[in-house]
């Protein structure tokens, strides 16, 4: 199992690098990308977080 990068920490060291403006624009793209890709998180998220109830009640 792989995890993605939290491009927030990404973006933010851009922004305050002075990343060029072709850069941002990349990293823009890219991160469009990403979010897409990942559907309807927040709502995976709640799934993993009843599972995870679930198992522990379970013990």
């Amino acid at each position: 199992m792989g995890f993605v990068i939290l491009y927030g920490v990404g973006i933010h060291d851009a922004l305050r690098s002075g990343a060029s403006d072709e850069e941002l624009g990349k990293l823009r793209e890219h991160g469009r990308a990403v979010l897409k890709q990942q559907g309807d998180l927040k709502a995976a998220l709640e799934k993993l977080d009843a599972e995870i109830e679930r198992r522990e009640a379970k013990g």
